[in-house]
């Protein structure tokens, strides 16, 4: 616990500054891309025996050119031609990369396949959802609050969730999803939503007390829903990150975060919650 704290502590302030402004925030979504794409690939490795890095590094590039278009653009939608491109050219790249395999061993067949889906896979599971941090900038024009809100309360659902995880409680924990992640109980997602909705009215009364100009003013009906939203888009992108782990054989990404996981573990709640506050 004492090194998870120490770790917000100093990677906090630094997410915090990122927000200020939709070059700022572009940056750290290609810091979040680059880095989430760059672990998902090496997991892929590792899980399918790759040999060579030099299909990791074209996803890296083309995640990283998906996030730039997207930026560019000002919008997902105008930023789709560049996104297919990207996509199609990580297909094409890697199928010229199978061509030698096809008169080799059919285990090494098996192997490229399995790259190339995984690959194109991670485009749409990793870049894409975090290239949307500078187009809240574009579509709000308090975007950089809206950022940092849905940022807080994502990480917020896991940090209830984990405080009620691990509490004593006089009755049996429920588990929520046992199959894909053992840990995780109906409990802690609810006390994940509790501190979720904390943060939301608590940033909504800030906002509407004048002291903090930085956060949107919110109803309580859109405290609520954002409050539902962040808080389901946190624990399905958990159960997500759970599921793609499964298939590859591993537990945790890496340990990149001491105390909290790899860059995988730490963004995956925000695969999903990101699109969701856009």
């Amino acid at each position: 616990m004492i090194k998870r704290v120490l770790t917000f502590v100093v990677v906090a302030p630094l997410v915090v500054a990122s927000l200020l402004s939709p070059w700022t925030s572009f940056a750290l979504g290609q810091i979040f891309v680059g880095a989430g794409l760059y672990e998902y690939g090496a997991l892929v490795e590792t899980a399918i025996g790759a040999q060579s890095t030099g299909s990791r590094l074209a996803m890296i590039v083309l995640g990283l050119s998906i996030s730039a278009a997207v930026f560019v653009s000002g919008s997902p939608a105008t930023a789709a031609p560049c996104v297919l491109l990207s996509l199609l050219a990580l297909v094409v790249l890697q199928m010229w990369a199978f061509v030698p395999a096809v008169a080799e061993s059919a285990s090494l067949r098996s192997r490229r396949l399995s790259e190339l889906v995984f690959h194109v896979f991670g485009l749409v599971y990793v870049a894409l959802p975090l290239s949307v941090p500078p187009l809240l900038h574009y579509t709000h024009p308090q975007g950089g609050g809206v950022l940092l809100l849905a940022m807080v309360a994502s990480w917020n659902v896991d940090n209830g969730g984990l405080f009620v995880g691990k509490a004593p409680l006089p009755w049996t924990k429920t588990r929520l999803a046992p199959t894909l992640s053992p840990q995780k109980s109906i409990e802690g997602a609810v006390g994940g939503a509790v501190l979720c909705g904390l943060t939301v009215w608590g940033a909504a009364a800030l906002a509407a007390s004048g002291a903090v100009d930085v956060f949107p003013l919110l109803s309580h009906g859109e405290c609520a829903l954002f409050t539902a939203t962040m808080s389901a888009a946190v624990v399905v992108g958990d159960l997500a990150e759970s599921f793609v782990k499964r298939c590859l054989g591993v537990k945790d990404s890496s340990h990149a975060f001491p105390g909290h996981g790899g860059v995988l573990d730490k963004l995956d709640g925000l695969v999903l919650s990101l699109p969701a506050a856009f």
